[in-house]
């Protein structure tokens, strides 16, 4: 008889004490701008899923373009409380796509931020140079 073995792996999602629902470890060596993307790329599909499901709803007056767009305002408002909740999981489906957990480890993240530190700094310097250049005319 065979005894089936088991292999922990760090990088699999596990269940939140509480609410249940399933989130990729690790999430805080994912960058705050891939996470912001995520979380607007959520915010957008529950938006349009909102916007679709209220098209079913009949109405017996006509809509002016004021209720649309208060309706509109009331839509995004939804979405937002809905995307930051973070309940549906979108977010990390589109982290895992985007940022992969393969990614998500203390030297990445390092060299990550050390990249973007860089980068500002270089900006930074071609802005002063081009400041000063403007200067000089």
């Amino acid at each position: 008889m065979s005894k089936i073995v088991t292999i922990p792996d760090s990088n699999l999602p596990t269940t939140s004490p509480g609410r249940g629902i399933r989130e990729p470890r690790n999430k805080h060596l994912v960058p705050e701008g891939y996470k912001n993307m995520a979380k607007a790329m959520e915010k957008q599909f529950v938006q349009h899923m909102i916007s679709q499901m209220d098209k079913t709803v009949g109405r017996s007056e006509e809509g002016s373009s004021a209720k649309e767009y208060y309706r509109s305002l009331l839509h995004d408002e939804f979405a937002e409380q809905i995307s930051q909740s973070d309940a549906l999981g979108i977010q990390d489906i589109v982290l895992d796509e985007i940022y992969p957990r393969n990614l998500r480890n203390e030297t990445t993240y390092k060299s990550h931020m050390a990249q973007k530190k860089n980068n500002q700094v270089g900006q930074q310097a071609y802005h002063n140079t081009t400041t000063m250049e403007e200067g000089k005319r």
